[in-house]
């Protein structure tokens, strides 16, 4: 939900949603998730490891209107019908959030069994 290919789709930058939720954080404290949302400040907003299922609906409406499993699904879209890309995968990315084999099955690069 919070890759570079998801958020780029909205418009936003990962350093321009800090600020947002920077910007969230000092009008929403008596919101039910606020302490959620300053845990995950506080652990170091780490995107790909965090559990965000809590604050998932706040972060996305922070990027725009669309509900997350839109987001997602047209990043994981995207990927399918672009190009593998070659060399290591970019930290932040689909990619790097999905895993390899994940990554490869999308993406059609996975051995297909032998027909005997």
């Amino acid at each position: 939900m919070l890759s570079d290919e998801v958020l780029a789709s909205t418009g936003v930058t990962w350093p321009g949603l800090e600020t947002l939720i920077g910007s969230w954080l000092k009008v929403n404290q008596d919101h039910q998730y606020y302490a959620a949302m300053q845990e995950f400040v506080d652990g170091g907003l780490d995107r790909k490891v965090h559990d965000l299922k809590s604050i998932r609906n706040i972060l996305v409406g922070l990027m725009s209107n669309k509900p997350w499993e839109v987001l997602v699904g047209r990043a994981i879209a995207a990927l399918a019908n672009g190009k593998p890309a070659k060399g290591p995968v970019a930290p932040g990315s689909l990619s790097d959030y999905l895993g390899e084999k994940v990554r490869d099955l999308i993406l059609g690069l996975a051995q297909q069994p032998q027909a005997a």
